[in-house]
């Protein structure tokens, strides 16, 4: 699906963007290359449907420890990304800290250091630990 932008309308837009999202709605098998698209049309998703795909995507990646160094940025990424989604539209606390969780869970990777910080960031958000949070602060 590859689509030129030159003088197109709002509503062609519109409905490239649902289009989209139909799509990523019926993966059922999450690579790399469908976990960067996803990643970068986060935005474009009510939350219900974040919830959902999130839950895809945990379902698919739970207990996998073959991640190819690529797909492990990725999901880490999109983890962080979900997590501040959640904590801008203030919603539940419950949902952050299972994605926070997941984050822990991968591997300690040093391609994904700066992901795990932003996880440890939005963790002592969410105990209220204020050193903790200090610490991790240089990109808040």
């Amino acid at each position: 699906m590859l689509y030129r932008l030159d003088n197109v309308s709002v509503a062609d837009l519109s409905k490239m963007q649902t289009n989209l999202k139909h799509t990523i709605l019926q993966i059922d098998k999450w690579d790399a290359s469908y976990l960067w698209l996803f990643l970068n049309m986060m935005d474009l998703y009510s939350f219900s449907d974040l919830e959902g795909l999130m839950s895809s995507i945990f379902n698919h990646y739970k207990n996998d420890d073959n991640y190819t160094n690529s797909s492990l940025k990725i999901l880490a990424g999109i983890v962080v990304k979900y997590v501040f989604i959640c904590k801008q539209h203030d919603l539940v606390e419950v949902e952050m800290q299972k994605n926070l969780e997941f984050l822990d869970e991968l591997s300690h990777d040093p391609a994904i250091f700066v992901e795990k910080l932003f996880g440890q960031y939005f963790k002592a958000e969410l105990d209220h630990n204020e050193q903790l949070k200090k610490a991790t602060s240089w990109f808040s």
